[in-house]
């Protein structure tokens, strides 16, 4: 029997990270169940060790499985998976592992090179290689639309959005620095997202006040839902240092937002759908939410390509995917630890 601590406070963003985990007790469960006996004896415990690549989901995960499995995040949280250097530990652990999961496609750099020497041990791995089935998040398409409720602004004066936590990985500082950067002094960013560790918005006020650009800047806070915000938007910014899979880009894109993003992991899936830009570079920013601030019509189309190419991402599909993979890992814990998952079409 799982159990599953929710609060309160629980948006629709986590549901959606919820909901995939909820599957990967299908997968303990069933991985269990294969290796338990048919006696009529007590089963014995077999102790399953699984990695999750993407730190988010690590205290859900090990809440979730409980005794069942050794759940191991070895990226520290904070880190980004396109510089980390793994350990000798951390690929000794990926090699010893019965599974390990990765969400998302944009996966370089050390975690690449870590994932590629755990499949060489074997390991049954869940990520970006040809030969391995890749199941992204998925995004609520009938919540996250163009169509609903929008928030209150000022229809005369350009509304820029960001969604996220104030902190160092979401880069509002970059987003800030980008607006100083405007020739159009009547643009405002909307920053829509809590001080997640403490002093963050007394910095990025400071910041503000120091560039000029303090009374251009609204402060939105905590949302239970970001949809509206992100439909009242001309355009939706995501200056980012780091990220796994945001789910931002996702929701942005099913509410047919014209976005701006940095290019880091994930944000391969706006390209073609939006304007990708060098990550912590505030000028390139700028010129790219000037050059769309001014051309109505490629927002419009850009929206629209967003808002298709979400359907890629729903969550529905998402969900049917992860229980097909889970039952096929279930099943194959009885076979060759060599078996490999290859790619769904």
């Amino acid at each position: 029997m799982f159990r599953l601590r929710t609060t309160a406070a629980c948006d629709r963003s986590m549901l959606s990270r919820l909901g995939i985990v909820l599957l990967l007790g299908v997968l303990v469960g069933g991985l269990s169940c294969a290796n338990a006996p048919t006696t009529s004896t007590p089963p014995a415990t077999t102790q399953k060790t699984i990695v999750v690549t993407y730190s988010i989901l690590g205290s859900i995960v090990r809440d979730l499985v409980g005794d069942n499995a050794t759940v191991i995040v070895p990226m520290p949280n904070g880190r980004d998976p396109h510089d980390w250097e793994p350990s000798a530990k951390d690929i000794e652990t990926l090699n010893k592992a019965d599974l390990i999961v990765q969400n998302g496609l944009g996966l370089e750099g050390g975690m690449e090179k870590t994932l590629e020497q755990a499949e060489a041990g074997g390991v049954k791995t869940f990520t970006a290689s040809d030969h391995i089935t890749v199941i992204n998040n998925g995004v609520d398409r009938d919540h996250f639309s163009p169509d609903g409720p929008r928030v209150d602004r000022d229809p005369g004066l350009p509304l820029i959005v960001c969604v996220g936590r104030l902190s160092e990985q979401k880069g509002q500082d970059l987003a800030i620095r980008a607006l100083a950067r405007l020739r159009d002094q009547s643009a405002r960013l909307r920053l829509v997202g809590s001080d997640s560790t403490g002093g963050e918005r007394e910095r990025l006020e400071a910041l503000a006040v120091s560039l000029g650009v303090a009374d251009r800047i609204e402060w939105r806070g905590h949302v239970t839902d970001s949809a509206p915000e992100l439909r009242t938007a001309d355009l939706v910014i995501a200056p980012s240092r780091w990220e796994g899979m945001s789910l931002v880009f996702l929701e942005a894109m099913a509410c047919g937002a014209a976005m701006v993003v940095a290019d880091v992991s994930g944000s391969e899936v706006v390209d073609g759908a939006g304007v990708i830009v060098p990550r912590e570079d505030p000028q390139a920013l700028a010129e790219a939410i000037a050059a769309l601030l001014e051309d109505a019509p490629l927002r419009r189309r850009l929206g629209e390509a967003a808002r298709e190419r979400s359907r890629s991402y729903d969550l529905g599909s998402t969900m049917l995917r992860n229980m097909d993979l889970w039952s096929d890992l279930a099943s194959e814990a009885t076979r060759s630890p060599s078996h490999r998952v290859h790619e769904r079409g």
